[in-house]
């Protein structure tokens, strides 16, 4: 299961408790009445809400990096005295969609004859050969936690899912 990381604007209510909003999830706000409890409550929100958007079916945002957050000026309000705190968010595996797809014909004979004596269906046999050139030029990442940036063409970021630092490799097709 792929996990995302929100970022979340906690703030401290002047009567008591705290106040915790997704600052890519317009809406999914919570409270508590400790900094643990509204963190709790915060996380359940976002469960929901994801889980939600993945029912209606409605995309899910993708996280965008803090620097983005604090550049944006609609957030200025939610951000001024606010502690950031990352929330997971598990979301379910990407799901397999049919496809249709031109391919020459001996590669696709020679295709069949491996997946066959391989034991695999054509379509897993395609999808281990996309993952496999996908980490091959990214590293050795998840498929699924690549970004391609279509602004500049080439450049590829991608985000371990074991670390949260950000990789950027410039790729030439």
């Amino acid at each position: 299961m792929r996990t995302d990381f929100y970022t979340c604007a906690f703030t401290r209510d002047p009567d008591g408790g705290w106040t915790a909003v997704v600052l890519d999830l317009p809406g999914v706000v919570s409270e508590g009445e400790t900094f643990a409890e509204a963190q709790s409550n915060i996380s359940e929100a976002l469960e929901l809400d994801v889980e939600a958007r993945r029912a209606r079916p409605e995309a899910v945002p993708t996280p965008r990096p803090i620097a983005d957050l604090m550049d944006d000026p609609d957030l200025a309000g939610e951000l001024e005295g606010a502690t950031l705190v990352q929330i997971a968010a598990p979301l379910p595996p990407p799901k397999s969609v049919p496809i249709t797809m031109t391919i020459d014909d001996h590669l696709l004979a020679n295709v069949d004859q491996l997946a066959k004596f391989l034991r695999v269906s054509r379509s897993s046999f395609f999808a281990d050969a996309v993952r496999d050139k996908m980490e091959s030029l990214t590293g050795k990442l998840s498929p699924y936690d690549i970004r391609v940036d279509s602004s500049a063409g080439e450049a590829i970021e991608a985000r371990p899912i074991s670390k949260r630092r950000t990789t950027k490799r410039r790729v030439v097709a």
